[in-house]
């Protein structure tokens, strides 16, 4: 399933928080195009550094602006999806969801690409849907998920920017193919159980 909705607020956000980190991290180059993610020069080892992922785990944690539009997100566009998704839920029902959202930044040129899994082997539960959230546009960097259908057929979730994309994490295993692109390619995700 894919839901398509205005995330400028979202990339915009995102956008303040990589030009906070520290430059040990990574920057924009000067002059960039305003609110171009895809120009953010990834120094320090993001994609496979677990202490540098956790950096930017708690660097988000730490952003209330991203975290009200993400919340916005949540509460106006994916609680009333799946609801309409699935009308035989009981009324009222409880959803939970992840908090704060997973960024993820995958530079490129780079031969490194995310392992291919189903999230059970992480203790994530059944009844839990994966939504990532394609921040930059494909079409520069060629590089997206790749989620599994069925046993061995992998397929990329692609659209343009702010494409929303759902699937199940549990059960279907997914992976991030290397980015041979010279863009960083950007993007958040989350679960809603």
């Amino acid at each position: 399933h894919t839901i398509h909705c205005d995330l400028t607020e979202i990339s915009v956000r995102v956008y303040q928080l990589l030009s906070s980190l520290p430059a040990s991290i990574g920057n924009f180059p000067s002059p960039s195009e305003p609110y171009d993610l895809s120009s953010y020069v990834v120094k320090a080892d993001v994609f496979r550094n677990f202490k540098t992922r956790l950096k930017l785990y708690k660097a988000v944690a730490a952003s209330p602006s991203l975290l009200e539009h993400y919340e916005e997100l949540i509460f106006s566009t994916i609680i009333p999806h799946l609801k309409s998704a699935c009308p035989s839920l009981p009324t009222p029902t409880t959803f939970y969801y992840q908090y704060p959202p997973s960024l993820r930044l995958q530079p490129g040129p780079s031969p490194h690409h995310g392992k291919t899994h189903c999230d059970a082997i992480y203790g994530h539960h059944d009844g839990e849907v994966n939504f990532w959230v394609q921040l930059t546009d494909y079409e520069l960097t060629q590089c997206a998920l790749m989620v599994e259908s069925s046993p061995g057929d992998f397929k990329a979730l692609t659209g343009p920017p702010h494409t929303i994309h759902q699937f199940h994490g549990t059960r279907n295993r997914h992976f991030a193919p290397p980015n041979n692109s010279s863009f960083t390619r950007v993007s958040l995700d989350f679960r809603v159980g």
